[in-house]
């Protein structure tokens, strides 16, 4: 049940042991603000009753929607501390999960048409952190929600003072490019960390082919990456994926309009994915592309200077069968990962699988077994002419992984491998092989249909 209780300095928005409170000084814009949000007009002689009507209505609808300001889902309560963001009233939440959180709007820009509602807000979560967010999000998009987080080395309340004092200075703010006011903040403090989402946008899923741009913004290392998968009849998709540091976001969106000719816009995800919704609409890349279209987006991105490094994955099935005596399905499967980068060789890592599908039966839920060797990478000459040495194969031509797959059918061929050998005996001799050229580690896994 969501209940409205209001004092005489603030009041408090509840359900069960959450809670949002905020100064009733607010309920000035706060009130209308939510009738619009809510499709209400106005029920109520005063702000109180008009406020108690939004909550009664609020309670009856959907738990959970996605924040404005966060573009993650929110309950209720989330959205009554959204509207206060999004209004600039600083509040206190009372969570279930994360306890207490007191939000401090800092700056904040409403947008005129087709412009970004920017948002720059502290919270205090608990006593013991601060995180800094710069949120934007322009029309309907999702928002994007960058941050960082720090331990709170002071009192709370100077730590609010010396922000709004950074921007009241200037040194903080929304006039500051995309990303930078969080950035000065995490430069600020101490053990800091980013933090931040995952934005995907779907640029071509028609036929056999997929292909997607996803921003990465979690951890120490945001990543602009594109993503292709090649679905293949009856066996794993076929993956390729090419990848710039988040940090090189505004050098490609600046060659991409050039050479899509489009007019300049703000460096930001929004924009880089309409550049590249623009590359596949006139063909570039998609379905007229095919399989190449990860090839091209390397080149483009070499073409525009910025650091870039690809890999691809496919897995190849080497045996499949029926075992009589043991009643499974018994296979081998190869997956080969190719690496490249600028200015280094190419690298190739592998994952050998020795695998058991016992179906269900009678008595028998059925259960899976999958015995695994992994080569970590190393340069594709090096792993293809120390397998064709082991194996005694005289060096032939063509790309790493017809290599590798060749040498394993060799091994085929030859008995090494085989469907007759006993569990596990598969995966150890094909570490063996490995280890003669590289770094291997084995591992197994089991699944049981319950």
């Amino acid at each position: 049940m969501t209940v409205l209780d209001v004092y005489d300095d603030f009041f408090t928005v509840a359900e069960g042991t959450a809670s949002v409170t905020a100064p009733v000084a607010a309920l000035v814009g706060l009130v209308p603000y939510a009738e619009l949000r809510l499709g209400l007009q106005g029920f109520g002689p005063n702000l109180v009753s008009r406020l108690e009507a939004c909550v009664r209505e609020l309670a009856g609808r959907e738990k959970r929607v996605v924040s404005k300001i966060t573009g993650l889902y929110d309950d209720r309560l989330g959205q009554v501390a959204d509207w206060c963001t999004d209004l600039g009233i600083d509040h206190e939440e009372q969570t279930q999960h994360r306890g207490r959180i007191r939000r401090v709007v800092l700056d904040r820009l409403r947008p005129a048409e087709g412009e970004y509602n920017r948002t720059l807000y502290l919270e205090i979560v608990g006593s013991s952190r601060l995180r800094f967010h710069e949120s934007y999000q322009r029309g309907d998009d999702p928002a994007t929600l960058h941050t960082a987080e720090a331990p709170l080395a002071e009192a709370e309340d100077r730590v609010v003072a010396t922000l709004r004092e950074l921007v009241a200075g200037g040194e903080l703010g929304i006039h500051l490019p995309f990303r930078e006011s969080r950035d000065r903040v995490y430069r600020r403090h101490a053990e800091a960390r980013r933090l931040g989402s995952i934005r995907w946008h779907q640029l071509d899923r028609s036929g056999d082919l997929s292909l997607a741009v996803t921003t990465t913004t979690l951890g120490d290392a945001p990543t602009i990456e594109f993503r292709q998968m090649l679905f293949v009849r009856g066996a794993e998709p076929e993956t390729s994926a090419v990848r710039t540091p988040l940090g090189s976001m505004g050098e490609l969106i600046t060659f991409l309009e050039r050479r899509l000719d489009r007019p300049e816009g703000p460096h930001t995800e929004d924009e880089l994915f309409a550049c590249f919704a623009e590359l596949t609409g006139r063909g570039d890349l998609g379905a007229a592309a095919g399989r190449e279209s990860a090839e091209k987006v390397a080149r483009l991105f070499a073409e525009a200077g910025v650091p870039w490094e690809s890999s691809g994955k496919r897995k190849h099935t080497l045996l499949s069968t029926y075992r009589e005596a043991t009643g499974c399905d018994f296979s081998l499967h190869l997956t080969v990962e190719i690496h490249r980068r600028p200015g280094a060789a190419v690298a190739v890592g592998l994952l050998f699988t020795e695998y058991y599908d016992y179906t269900a039966r009678p008595g028998d839920s059925g259960r899976e077994f999958g015995y695994s060797a992994t080569l970590e990478p190393l340069p594709a000459d090096e792993l293809v002419d120390g397998l064709e040495r082991r194996l005694g194969r005289m060096p032939t031509s063509g790309e790493p992984d017809e290599h590798v797959v060749a040498c394993f059918q060799a091994m085929l061929d030859s008995g090494e491998l085989s469907a007759a050998l006993p569990l596990k005996e598969n995966r150890d001799r094909v570490a063996a092989v490995l280890r003669s050229v590289g770094t291997v580690t084995t591992d197994s896994s089991v699944w049981v249909n319950s």
